[in-house]
């Protein structure tokens, strides 16, 4: 979580780097990744330092959305997923001095972002009477 910053400042939120572009009362309202824009009452709480450990936890995240995101598996429930990777790459990077919870929380991303794959490739791969159910 950040702290302080300022206008034009540069940040990890949402695992992905972003320029502030707005800041009320000393709280992130808004930052943008030059592409799409992100905004709320406050993304502090969301949003880290530019930093090369921030770098990697982010990167490491950013690999299993990639992977779930590549899923040939209609109908994920993606929202909630991605609320779910949000929510643990906020964890690793409020522990990222502790290096053997980080290898813990580490662990769980990755069964986690394995669990889903393993369930929509078992689903793609399920045939009735010899027909596959999803394309």
């Amino acid at each position: 979580m950040i702290e302080k910053a300022k206008k034009g400042d540069w940040v990890f939120c949402e695992y992905k780097l972003q320029r502030v572009t707005d800041v009320e009362d000393g709280r992130i309202t808004g930052v943008s990744d030059g592409y799409m824009s992100t905004g709320g009452h406050s993304l502090n709480e969301e949003c880290f330092s530019m930093n090369i450990d921030i770098k990697r936890i982010s990167d490491g995240v950013k690999y299993w959305s990639d992977k779930i995101h590549g899923l040939k598996c209609g109908g994920l429930n993606h929202p909630d997923i991605h609320r779910e990777l949000l929510r643990r790459w906020v964890e690793i990077c409020d522990n990222k001095d502790n290096e053997e919870k980080m290898e813990e929380l580490y662990g769980e991303l990755a069964n986690f972002a394995k669990s889903i794959i393993f369930a929509s490739e078992k689903l793609v791969e399920e045939t009735v009477s010899g027909i596959k159910v999803f394309r």
